[in-house]
């Protein structure tokens, strides 16, 4: 019992391991992604900044080229280079939400783009770890707070902070999120652990067991 316990623990292990590597390469080619996606939106959105009859190139394409690149190369790279480390988890989890803060700047603070913050946590929840999430809701937390106290226009598209009751409720919903995700990977770990139970036959109730068959109903004769 104790060898299957152990085997049990380090198939497990090797499960987890696999996850993580998997869900590294995942948000490597999500970052790229999210990366090339602001730069585009950007372009599409604001491509030029015009002063009279003059015009030079927005500072959002300049935020979506430079800071997308910091927020986003790093990790992507780690991922690649070091999958399946905590460290490269916990990077990952920050520079997701801190893109994700980002594109809510490139929109002017959109409540569409808000749900990126909600998407990001349900990628993150793919690891099967509930400390990557901590993290993740501590840096949403914060910059809601802070950009709605000091810039919401760029959080929320107000230009006075009047609305500060707001930048307490996505925070407080986005830790709610981070806590149902969190209650879900434990579980799934609780019952990864666990060995599967299979039914044995024992030796002396198979010998000599046969198999009986009820005795067959005789039909009637068709009548002739």
């Amino acid at each position: 019992m104790i060898a299957e316990s152990r085997r049990a623990d380090e198939l497990f292990e090797q499960s987890q391991r696999d996850i993580h590597r998997r869900t590294d390469r995942l948000f490597a080619g999500l970052m790229a992604f999210q990366w090339l996606a602001g730069i585009v939106f950007a372009l599409w959105v604001s491509p030029l900044a015009w002063f009279g009859p003059f015009s030079r190139t927005h500072v959002h394409v300049w935020a979506a080229v430079i800071v997308g690149g910091i927020i986003c190369l790093p990790p992507a790279l780690l991922a690649l280079m070091r999958p399946g480390r905590a460290s490269t988890r916990y990077t990952v989890a920050v520079a997701q939400m801190l893109m994700g803060a980002l594109l809510i700047h490139l929109t002017g603070g959109r409540i569409e783009t808000h749900f990126h913050v909600f998407g990001s946590l349900a990628f993150l929840a793919f690891y099967r770890d509930w400390r990557v999430l901590v993290p993740a809701t501590i840096v949403v937390a914060l910059d809601h707070m802070l950009r709605g106290f000091f810039w919401p226009e760029s959080v929320y598209g107000v230009l006075t902070a009047s609305q500060w009751a707001g930048s307490s409720m996505r925070p407080g919903c986005s830790s709610r999120t981070c806590s149902s995700s969190s209650r879900a990977a434990a579980a799934s770990r609780r019952c990864g652990r666990q060995p599967s139970a299979r039914p044995r036959s024992s030796s002396k109730s198979g010998r000599g067991a046969r198999l009986r068959m009820p005795p067959r109903s005789r039909r009637p004769s068709a009548l002739r």
